[in-house]
């Protein structure tokens, strides 16, 4: 018991007196789908966009609360290859917190992944139940296929 109490004065320290290790990202558990079925359950439930896209620009921009920011956020443009759902152009822009103690992703430009974001700002986290499917991408497309391809833009009709 006096050990345990050793490394609670230890780790409250430490929290003091680095208070970057506290805002370290701390994800809840979920239960992912396991099974075809849940797959597609939880795509028809999902509130976002799913597609598998490259990255092709990433800009900085400020989080504000109040007057001030408070955060950055970083604002990812994809190309989409693959849609599963929601996405009705050939580029997306996600967004996500710009460090990842403070559970943002940091994707690489030229990199293809597989996003799933969540409406209506398009946000994903390390924390998102999102990111958690899309890291496990074998079983996703597995129970998935292979989705579709982005929606060509139309021609304009000439009257």
């Amino acid at each position: 018991m006096n050990w345990l109490i050793r490394v609670a004065v230890v780790t409250a320290t430490s929290l003091l007196a680095c208070p970057d290790l506290a805002s370290a990202c701390i994800c809840p558990g979920y239960r992912l789908p396991s099974s075809p079925v849940e797959y597609r359950q939880w795509l028809a439930n999902f509130d976002g966009v799913v597609f598998r896209g490259t990255v092709v620009s990433v800009r900085t921009v400020p989080t504000f609360a109040g007057r001030e920011a408070s955060a950055q956020t970083a604002e990812y443009t994809f190309k989409v290859e693959r849609v599963w759902k929601g996405v009705t152009t050939s580029e997306v822009v996600i967004r996500t917190n710009s460090e990842a103690s403070m559970c943002g992703i940091p994707f690489v430009r030229g990199k293809a992944y597989l996003i799933a974001a969540d409406a209506p700002r398009q946000t994903i986290g390390l924390c998102s139940i999102g990111y958690e499917l899309a890291r496990n991408e074998k079983d996703f497309l597995s129970a998935l296929g292979e989705g579709s391809p982005p929606q060509q833009p139309q021609p304009r009709s000439s009257k």
